[in-house]
């Protein structure tokens, strides 16, 4: 059975097709960082602003090379202009407006980049830290484009899929770096996801990053 994950505050998605046990670290770490004294997003903490102090010396980010289930949430609903949600909301596809798709972490340069598997699309992002520290994490940016599809815990992709980005634009992606190989943002750019049922289009996206456990 699916269940829908449990996203604090303004993070809300009507249906999902993500699993209970892959969503507790991102409710937990989203509660820690949304619903407290930090803002809700990466987008509004002013990411590498005056206002957050220098908490830590930098470490390298907490990665390693292989395999990570990138979640991917478009919100259905929102009384936030900073938090649009995917339109039109009488299109919402079937499987829902949340995405688990897989992708492989490898090193790149000073930074790291994570693709698509073999026919399953051809989504890259790519991140890089910041060279301070927040309380919430190490801040990262990038850019992601392509094509991602959904993909249960069995690696069967469904026909819910996500599109990033325009044929030549890649979307803007920031975020945390929380404790541990776990990170969450905000994409901003042209994105689709849909499926044969419904198709809706957003220009705001949350994402989490996670290795897959086996």
């Amino acid at each position: 059975m699916k269940t829908p994950p449990v996203l604090p505050c303004g993070w809300r998605t009507l249906t999902s097709s993500l699993s209970c046990d892959r969503w507790s670290g991102l409710a937990l770490a989203l509660a820690l960082s949304a619903c407290g004294s930090a803002p809700a997003s990466p987008s509004a903490t002013q990411t590498g602003s005056a206002s957050f102090p220098d908490v830590s010396a930098l470490r390298p980010l907490a990665l390693a090379p292989g395999n990570y289930w990138l979640g991917i949430i478009g919100s259905v609903f929102s009384t936030d202009p900073r938090q649009p949600a995917c339109t039109p909301v009488g299109r919402l596809p079937q499987g829902g407006s949340s995405l688990t798709v897989p992708v492989q972490l490898t090193a790149d340069g000073s930074g790291w980049a994570a693709v698509s598997p073999p026919g399953l699309g051809d989504l890259i992002l790519r991140f890089q830290p910041s060279d301070r520290a927040l309380p919430q994490g190490q801040p990262v940016s990038g850019n992601i484009r392509g094509l991602g599809y959904d993909t249960p815990a069995d690696h069967r992709p469904s026909s819910l899929k996500v599109s990033i980005g325009g044929p030549t634009d890649a979307a803007e992606l920031r975020g945390i770096a929380a404790t541990g190989p776990f990170l969450y943002g905000d994409i901003t750019g042209p994105s689709v996801i849909d499926d044969e049922v419904g198709s809706v289009t957003c220009s705001l996206l949350h994402w989490t990053l996670q290795p897959e456990k086996r």
